[in-house]
């Protein structure tokens, strides 16, 4: 999974993007780089639902404790 940032200045942001049967699947949303590690598993969440026919829910509602 290859990790993208933008560099705006001040602070950075990252996500990811899984590559599935050559489709590039990108995760929803940027995370700061303590919380890396978030975006590769929203792009592999969005990879799976994409796979199983369904679309990605919000991390609100798709992850406890938040």
């Amino acid at each position: 999974m290859p990790i993208d940032s933008p560099y705006s200045g001040g602070r950075t942001a990252w996500s990811s993007t899984v590559t599935v049967q050559g489709q590039n699947i990108p995760a929803r949303y940027w995370y700061d780089g303590e919380h890396v590690h978030n975006a590769k598993e929203d792009a592999a969440e969005v990879a799976l639902k994409h796979l199983n026919g369904s679309s990605p829910s919000s991390p609100a509602t798709s992850r406890s404790g938040w």
